[in-house]
């Protein structure tokens, strides 16, 4: 190829978004704290019916510790958070339009008839208007609400475009997102790319050998005076 022919690249680009990892939460803001006060002393009595100072300290931590967990696991409800990525303002009606918007772009795809269609552009601007609305009311809470400003800063944090760090990395297919193993990766590489010093041995000099020398110079008076 000539130095001056055009290289033409084509490239795939997409962004890969982590899904969040389901995990279990606990909903304290449904909890019976009547029920859970009761059932609290009731167990507090018994643990003292039971125990004495001279009972072994580990076994009246372990009897405190399981009785503890099961009270929160009687009277706690939970739930799994979902793997989709939403935005906080995002509220529990949105999320069911969202999902009839779904439903009715399967059900046109399936028939592809106007009315179809039509059910679920309904839909679409539905949630679009609700989204907006949700969105300037979760703003307008952040600035009239939030004293500290804390929540404020960190939504226009969460606006910006540019990311910070390494991006995650990919090798033989398997995706690496950890810190460690991206250091890991970029140490490996460089050391296959930079080469080792080499181990050879050379043959020490031979000192012995009678050294080149230069024949004797003559500078003449005429020749120096030449520099001036």
């Amino acid at each position: 190829m000539s130095d001056h022919e055009a290289v033409v690249i084509e490239s795939r680009l997409f962004i890969k978004v982590k899904k969040p990892k389901k995990r279990v939460t606990r909903l304290w803001k449904k909890v019976d704290m009547t029920k859970l006060k009761s059932d609290a002393k009731n167990f507090s009595t018994l643990f003292k019916q039971t125990h004495s100072k001279k009972s072994d300290i580990n076994s009246m931590w372990s009897c405190i510790k399981v009785n503890i967990h099961q009270l929160i696991d009687e009277h706690v409800p939970t739930k799994t958070t979902s793997t989709k990525v939403h935005q906080p303002w995002i509220t529990t009606e949105t999320k069911r339009l969202i999902r009839n918007k779904a439903k009715w772009y399967k059900k046109a795809k399936k028939r592809d008839d106007n009315k179809s269609w039509k059910k679920y552009k309904d839909y679409k601007k539905r949630v679009q208007r609700l989204s907006r609305k949700s969105h300037d009311d979760h703003v307008q809470n952040l600035i009239s609400e939030d004293k500290s400003t804390k929540k404020l800063w960190n939504y226009i944090k969460s606006q910006r475009k540019e990311e910070t760090g390494i991006a995650d990395l990919t090798e033989n297919n398997k995706h690496i997102s950890n810190a460690k193993e991206k250091a890991d990766l970029f140490n490996k590489q460089f050391s296959n790319v930079f080469s080792s010093p080499c181990d050879k041995e050379y043959p020490p000099a031979d000192l012995s050998a009678e050294p080149n020398t230069l024949n004797s110079i003559t500078v003449k008076r005429t020749a120096s005076l030449n520099f001036y």
